[in-house]
C-alpha cells in the first residue's frame, strides 16, 4: 500500500474511499463492530448479485440481505477485492485482483482526494408522516392474531427526513461510530442506494469457533443510566421476549441440536433505549458442526424480532398490509469468512439515502396485549437515535 496517501488521517481514507466508490459506481461496505474502534472497508469491483451465503466458504466479503429472503440465505455479496482497516491504514486484497488494487492506490494518491463527500442537493418533499394509518395497521394486526391463532405479528413503518444541502453523510457516519455501540454501518449498493445503520441485534456471529445469536425483543426509554438495573417490564413485553427466544429453540430443535448455552433475558441498552436480551452460544467443535452458522441463517431469517410467528402466517400479512417495500430494513447485513469469522447482524436503526431524502424505519412486535398507540410511539422512539444524525427537523 502507498501509506503518503493516509498520512492526513483517517477521516480522509474514509471519505476518500467512499467518494471514489460512488463516483466509479462500485459497491462499498463501512462498518464497525460493536465496541471496538477500528472502522473496516470493503470494496468490489463487480456489480453484487443475489446468493446463497456460505459462511464456511473461501469468499471473505461483505453481504446484505432484504427482508424479504424466502430461503433465509440468499444476500448481496461484496467479495473484498479491496479491504482497508483503520488499524495501521492498512490495505488488504483478500483476491487476486491485486493489479486493480494498485490501480485503486494509484487513483487516489495523485488525485490527492480528501474532500468531504458532501450529498448532491437535489431533493425531493417529505413524505407527511401518518400516525393514523400505523394504528389502523397495528388495529387490524391485532384482530388478526385474535383469528388466526397467530401469537405475534411485526409491523413497521417509515418516515422520511429532508436533509441539508450541505449534508455530509461519511462524517454523519463517523459521529456515529464515535457514539454508537452498536454494528455500525455505511452501505452503497448501485442499484439499491446508500444505508446506513446502527444495529443491536445479532443474527449470527461465529468466532473462534464459537456460534452466537439472541433473541432480543421488548422496548422501553432508557430515562436514566443508573435505572437500567431497575427497569420493570410488563407481561406483554416479557412474553413478546420469550416468542423469540423460543423461535430460536425451535431451530435448534429442527436440527437436532440440543448442547448449547441461554443466558438471559436481561436488561441491555441499545442508544435511548432498553431491551431485553437471551444469548445462545454453541461450541462448534464440541458439537462437530462447523456448517451450523450456515445451517442456522436459513431457519433463523427472518426471525421472530422481525416477522412474527408462526413465520409464514405473520410474513404473509406483513407483505398484504404493511404497504410498502422495507427493502434491507429488517433484513440481515455484516462481513463473513474473515480468518474463519463472520458478523451479520439484523438490519435495524437503518436509513436510507437517496436525492436529499432519508428514510428511517422501525416496527413493532403486536401480540394480543398490544396498543396501537404506544406502538406507534415506540416505533418513533426506535426512529430517534437514527433521526439525531441527520441534525434536521423532522419534516
Amino acid at each position: 500500500m502507498n501509506k503518503l496517501l493516509f498520512q492526513q488521517s483517517v477521516a480522509e481514507a474514509i471519505h476518500a474511499l467512499f467518494e471514489y466508490a460512488l463516483n466509479k459506481q462500485l459497491p462499498i461496505a463501512i462498518w464497525q463492530s460493536p465496541d471496538t474502534k477500528e472502522i473496516k472497508v470493503v470494496v468490489s469491483f463487480t456489480a453484487p448479485q443475489l446468493q446463497k451465503v456460505d459462511l464456511n466458504g473461501s469468499i471473505s466479503g461483505f453481504v446484505v440481505s432484504p427482508f424479504v429472503n424466502p430461503e433465509g440465505d440468499l444476500a448481496y455479496l461484496l467479495p473484498a477485492d479491496l479491504f482497508y482497516s483503520t488499524v495501521n491504514n492498512e490495505f488488504i486484497s483478500y483476491t487476486n485482483k491485486t493489479d486493480q488494487v494498485a490501480k485503486i492506490e494509484q487513483e487516489l494518491y495523485y488525485a490527492n482526494n480528501t474532500s468531504k463527500f458532501i450529498m448532491g442537493v437535489k431533493q425531493q418533499s417529505a413524505s407527511a408522516d401518518n400516525k393514523e394509518h400505523y394504528v389502523e395497521l397495528v388495529t387490524k394486526g391485532i384482530q388478526f392474531l385474535e383469528t388466526h391463532q397467530v401469537k405475534k405479528v411485526v409491523l413497521s413503518r417509515n418516515k422520511q427526513i429532508q436533509l441539508a444541502n450541505d449534508f455530509n453523510i461519511v462524517g454523519s457516519f463517523l459521529g456515529l461510530c464515535q457514539r454508537s455501540s452498536a454494528f455500525n454501518s455505511l452501505v452503497f449498493l448501485p442499484e439499491q442506494g446508500i444505508w446506513m445503520g446502527a444495529s443491536p441485534e445479532v443474527l449470527i456471529k461465529i468466532q473462534n469457533d464459537i456460534f452466537h445469536t439472541m433473541a432480543l425483543a421488548g422496548t422501553q426509554l432508557l430515562l436514566n443510566e443508573n435505572d437500567v438495573k431497575k427497569a420493570v417490564w410488563t407481561h406483554k413485553e416479557i412474553e413478546e421476549q420469550a416468542l423469540v427466544s423460543r423461535y430460536i429453540i425451535d431451530c435448534f430443535k429442527k436440527i437436532r441440536l440440543r448442547e448449547y448455552e441461554d443466558v438471559g433475558p436481561k436488561t441491555v441498552v441499545a442508544g435511548n433505549l432498553l431491551h431485553l436480551r437471551t444469548d445462545f452460544t454453541v461450541n462448534l467443535k464440541e458439537v462437530n458442526f462447523p456448517e451450523l452458522g450456515t445451517v442456522m441463517l436459513s431457519l433463523l431469517h427472518p426471525t421472530s424480532a422481525v416477522c412474527g410467528m408462526p413465520k409464514q402466517e405473520a410474513l404473509s400479512f406483513i407483505l398484504a398490509n404493511e404497504g410498502y417495500n422495507r427493502e434491507f430494513f429488517s433484513g440481515y447485513l455484516g462481513p463473513i469468512n474473515f480468518k474463519g469469522q463472520s458478523e451479520l447482524y439484523v438490519n435495524l436503526r437503518c436509513a436510507k439515502i437517496k436525492e436529499g431524502i432519508a428514510t428511517l424505519f422501525a416496527g413493532a412486535g403486536i401480540t394480543l396485549e398490544s396498543n396501537p398507540t404506544k406502538e406507534y410511539y415506540e416505533t418513533e422512539n426506535k426512529m430517534s437515535n437514527m433521526a439525531q444524525i441527520f441534525d434536521n427537523k423532522l419534516r
